[in-house]
């Protein structure tokens, strides 16, 4: 019985719910979010659309999200994650590299991959169904940028297609045959090799990677030539670039349009000048560039300092500034005529702070994962809570606080007043809904429209009206 106690307590307290910065919260009469699906199995349920949405949390262990007919579930994200709708389920871990995928209709379809061991897809068809068990032999379809690969006895035989161009390596990487459609040839790598297809290309090498040359005829000629470190030329339709003791000197041309580069001892000193873009950088002292054809800037102070960045996106003009990256990161949004006004800051790991510009705002102290993963909602909802010490939200008249991971909270709206404390004091004065509560029940009061209550020593009383009097009813006993 206490370890039940332990676990419930825990799940409770896991119950704390994050929404990205820079989305509306879903209203608490909308969507209900449980810390363990055996406690309980409420769903949003929306009068016109009939949708159902769960979310189950165990922080970090487990995050369960169920919408209409599919469901999916992270398991210490991002080790574990399954995804599961009607007649079909995947399973994740590992960053993706080993997972499985079943699918029935409309197209029966089973694959799955334990990198780098074991490889199988079937049901697509003879042609793309395939089985490998890696290092002994097998093929493997779309893999590592091939459109095929095939091996016995790694890395005594393999062969790789790609764009009708087969290759064979016996063993890999030292001994190397092209043939095909796409071209030809025969490499002792890393002594040298040579691969060519008539009237379309030429490539060959020496000691690799000193020695090189790579001339392609269609479909636009292009001319590449180097015995690094002492030089390297390269020459399109439109670009010339020659470096001379790389990385000491360097000069670039372009044309359509026009732009000049010159380069000493790069990345650190670039000067480069055209019609729609430049560059002017002494790092690390100093870095700007702009490119007038994306409406884009960005500058650097003492790299890795500081950093600014200015460019333009649906008709909104976005300024960020940054220090060391992620120790300080601001972003401002404003339109054309400068009446809107979208704030988004991060001081890590302190706090986050968000404002759309039309009366929503967020704040949250601590702030670990935010800056890091912006656009990742599964970290946002699973990992963002654990750290909430204070959370802040205001949409319009509407406000809502909590403090020490939501063991307290406030809300309040034009027609509600809520104060909690977890487990000790639950407050709430509504319209039509009046409720005052110690211990969870010790002792309180509770009146909704007509019909009160009186809780004590976790017994509740309910008043029951008559037309002549009206008694209390012990109602669970």
């Amino acid at each position: 019985m206490l370890l039940r106690k332990v676990f419930l307590i825990a799940c409770v307290v896991s119950l704390n719910q994050s929404e990205s910065f820079g989305k509306s919260r879903v209203s608490s009469h909308s969507r209900r979010v449980t810390a363990h699906r055996t406690l309980f199995r409420p769903q949003r349920t929306d009068c016109c659309s009939r949708v159902k949405t769960q979310d189950t949390f165990f922080r970090p262990f487990l995050w369960q999200h169920t919408h209409q007919n599919q469901e999916e579930d992270y398991f210490l994200y991002p080790l574990g994650r399954t995804f599961y709708r009607e007649k079909e389920f995947q399973w994740f871990t590992f960053l993706g590299l080993w997972h499985y995928h079943r699918r029935i209709e409309p197209n029966k379809m089973y694959t799955c991959t334990f990198f780098p061991f074991y490889f199988t897809k079937k049901g697509i068809g003879e042609k793309e169904d395939y089985e490998a068990i890696f290092p002994l032999g097998g093929r493997v379809k779309s893999f590592l940028g091939r459109d095929s690969m095939e091996w016995f006895l790694w890395p005594l035989w393999v062969k790789t297609t790609r764009n009708g161009n087969v290759q064979y390596w016996c063993p890999w990487p030292f001994i190397n045959r092209r043939c095909g459609s796409s071209g030809e040839g025969f490499a002792l790598f890393p002594l040298g090799g040579h691969f060519y297809q008539r009237g379309y290309y030429k490539e060959r090498y020496c000691l690799w990677p000193l020695i090189y040359e790579r001339i392609h005829e269609q479909p636009d000629r292009i001319v590449q030539k180097g015995f690094l470190p002492f030089f390297a030329y390269e020459k399109t339709a439109r670009v010339e670039d020659l470096s001379i003791i790389w990385p000491l000197w360097g000069h670039r041309w372009e044309t359509n349009p026009h732009y000049e580069e010159r380069r000493i001892l790069w990345p650190l000193w670039v000067q480069g000048n055209g019609e729609q873009r430049c560059i002017n950088r002494w790092a690390p002292f100093h870095t700007y560039s702009e490119n007038k054809m994306h409406h884009t800037s960005k500058e650097w102070f003492a790299w890795p300092f500081i950093k600014q960045m200015d460019w333009s996106e649906k008709g909104l003009k976005i300024h960020q500034e940054q220090c060391m990256y992620f120790l300080f990161w601001q972003q401002t949004q404003t339109n054309a005529d400068k009446n809107f006004l979208a704030l988004k800051t991060h001081f890590w790991p302190i706090y986050s702070y968000w404002d759309n510009g039309q009366g929503h705002r967020q704040m949250q102290m601590l702030s670990l994962f935010e800056v890091f993963f912006p656009n990742n909602v599964a970290v946002q909802r699973i990992y963002n809570p654990m750290f909430a010490l204070y959370r802040f939200e205001e949409q319009g008249h509407s406000r809502r606080q909590s403090l020490l991971f939501r063991l307290i909270q406030e809300e309040k709206t034009p027609s509600l007043k809520r104060f909690q404390i977890c487990f000790i004091l639950d407050y709430l004065n509504a319209e039509n809904d009046k409720k005052f509560s110690l211990f969870k029940g010790l002792l309180g009061y509770h009146k909704s429209g007509n019909q009160k209550t009186v809780s004590f020593l976790w017994k509740q009383f309910k008043s029951i009206d008559h037309p002549k009097k009206r008694i209390l009813h012990p109602k669970n006993l």
